[in-house]
């Protein structure tokens, strides 16, 4: 989980009944990723693919020859089926010039609106990046682009062909002759969730009490965190700015809270209590300890409310020497 906050690794799994372990679905779904089991594996046996006629006027099928209109295919491709930027025009190269891929693209009086590309190995293909354009959509475009696709792998040793489906795509799918295979889960990771629940510490108790007492005891907001610092409630140093109505808190080193870390051989000289750094090391972004913002929620929340705004300023591990929070409502200043 730490390498995905990270960014070291994906924020979305995909898995098939055959993946293992069999409960990683769950386990995935306990650390705050959300599952999605609507979309299907499938294959077709090539001898058995339902030629349609296209009956779609002012439509062009092609294979593309050359590079020149793969900044088309991808525009299709991001637009269409990932919704952002996912593929760079040098990673579409890249594909492209591999010997075992092919690249279709449909033009709809002269405009490209629809894209795919298959994968041969041996004698399995795989149907991939089947993307149209919405206003494009429920014209017979897909299917035809696709029959043309099939049509050049049947000239090639590929017997079967195999495609992850999304739910609005398998009705055209199960026309051309595909059939599920499998069930495939989808499990993409809920960041709020995760950030939420993924801090390794936790609040005490007590200091949460504590700060509830001084709460009601104080005549202001500015007042109440006066009280907190002095009586050293909570992290290194707390304090009030007026003028943007926040709260900010510099947390306790690790080696400053009692954890069994020796000065020496801890995370960042003791600073850290992230246990990711031991592993990775180096510099990580501001946005990996928004976990460590949520250890203030069980505090500030009852206070605040629960859409209070906590969120990291500087942090050890993005190249700070101390790790400040902010903590604030919606509105500009709170008032008690």
């Amino acid at each position: 989980m730490a390498h995905i906050k990270a960014g070291k690794l994906p924020d979305s799994f995909l898995m098939t009944s055959g993946t293992t372990p069999l409960n990683l679905p769950e386990l995935l779904q306990d650390k705050g990723f959300d599952l999605d089991t609507s979309g299907l594996c499938m294959a077709m046996d090539l001898e058995n693919t339902a030629v349609h006629d296209s009956n779609v006027r002012l439509l062009q099928i092609m294979e593309l020859s050359d590079e020149t209109r793969l900044p088309q295919w991808l525009q299709i491709i991001s637009i269409a089926l990932f919704g952002c930027e996912l593929l760079t025009l040098e990673q579409a190269k890249g594909i492209y010039r591999q010997s075992n891929t092919r690249f279709y693209l449909a033009l709809y009086d002269g405009i490209p609106v629809s894209a795919c590309m298959t994968i041969s190995e041996q004698d399995i293909a795989t149907l991939e990046m089947v993307a149209t354009l919405r206003e494009y959509r429920k014209r017979g475009i897909a299917t035809a682009l696709i029959q043309k696709a099939l049509s050049d792998l049947k000239d090639t040793t590929v017997k079967v062909v195999t495609l992850r489906a999304e739910v609005d795509g398998i009705g055209v799918y199960e026309k051309i002759g595909f059939r599920e295979v499998c069930r495939r889960t989808v499990a993409s990771c809920n960041w709020e969730q995760l950030f939420r629940y993924s801090c390794p510490c936790s609040m005490d108790k007590g200091a949460i009490e504590q700060a509830m007492r001084l709460y009601r005891q104080s005549s202001s907001l500015a007042a109440f965190v006066d009280e907190m610092e002095r009586q050293r409630v909570i992290g290194k140093k707390i304090w009030y700015e007026h003028e943007s109505g926040r709260i900010f808190i510099t947390k306790r080193f690790a080696c400053e809270c009692g954890r069994d870390c020796p000065q020496d051989d801890c995370n960042l000289a003791g600073r850290c209590h992230c246990d990711y750094v031991k592993s990775d090391g180096g510099q990580i972004p501001l946005s990996y300890c928004r976990c460590a913002a949520e250890f203030y929620r069980p505090m500030f929340a009852p206070i605040l409310g629960d859409d209070v705004i906590i969120e990291p300023v500087t942090t050890c591990l993005s190249g700070s020497e101390l790790c400040t929070f902010s903590i604030r409502t919606n509105d500009k200043e709170t008032t008690l």
